[in-house]
């Protein structure tokens, strides 16, 4: 038999900071359109051109980032839960007389 050993406050605090990660990765995907058209006079075509594909791709990826994040941020939120339930169970099941 092995020892459970967690810290909560550890899982729940990872947890945060992903979902406070995912807020940023969510806005810049939200802002890339606008900074876009922001890029569209910044001089010369090939250029701003790049500058757009450059914001595609960020935006893009940032996406990506932001859902995979939130997969992450959701499952220590769900092992933190699983963890008190197990914690319960064993000290209920402990607590019973034999």
């Amino acid at each position: 038999m092995s020892d459970l050993a967690y810290d909560k406050a550890d899982l729940q605090s990872s947890s945060r900071l992903l979902e406070q990660a995912v807020d940023v990765a969510r806005r810049v995907d939200r802002e890339t359109g606008r900074m876009a058209g922001g890029v569209s006079d910044c001089g010369h075509d090939r250029l701003s051109g790049a500058a757009k594909h450059f914001l595609e791709e960020w935006g893009y990826g940032m996406k990506i980032i932001a859902e995979d994040a939130d997969g992450l941020a959701t499952g220590l939120s769900e092992a933190v839960l699983a963890y008190e339930a197990v914690d319960q169970n064993l000290a209920t099941a402990l607590a019973k007389p034999r």
